[in-house]
């Protein structure tokens, strides 16, 4: 996953608080890059997942609640400092979830003409 260099606090946690629990509750092993180890021509570090399928799944989903909600908060304050009453609901704030593969698996992942990424854009 990436995660810009600005968010990934929110996923370390305090004292690495919050990224121990992750790695706890997915039982997967996540490793966030150093903060010098950023993707080439970006500001975004890298967030490596690995495991079973199943540890996969339960750590990405837990690390992108997490994000959603910090950036939840962050509109909430941002509304308050600026007079409004309410925030948007977090329901209606878009999610962005980016993913790094291997070249290798590059070929698997469009599919045939582009056939799967096709047919995740119409499910989606």
């Amino acid at each position: 996953m990436l995660v810009g260099e600005k968010e990934v606090g929110h996923v370390i946690g305090r004292g690495g608080e919050v990224l121990r629990q992750i790695r706890s509750d997915s039982q997967a092993r996540v490793h966030i890059s150093a903060m010098d180890e950023l993707l080439p021509l970006t500001r975004e570090r890298i967030i490596t997942i690995s495991g079973s399928l199943h540890a996969l799944l339960a750590a990405q989903h837990l690390l992108s609640e997490q994000l959603h909600t910090a950036r939840t908060e962050r509109a909430a304050k941002a509304a308050i400092a600026a007079g409004e009453t309410a925030p948007p609901p977090a329901a209606e704030q878009p999610r962005t979830l980016k993913l790094l593969f291997p070249h290798v698996s590059c070929g698997v992942i469009m599919g045939r003409g582009g056939s799967f990424i096709k047919e995740l854009m119409v499910r989606a």
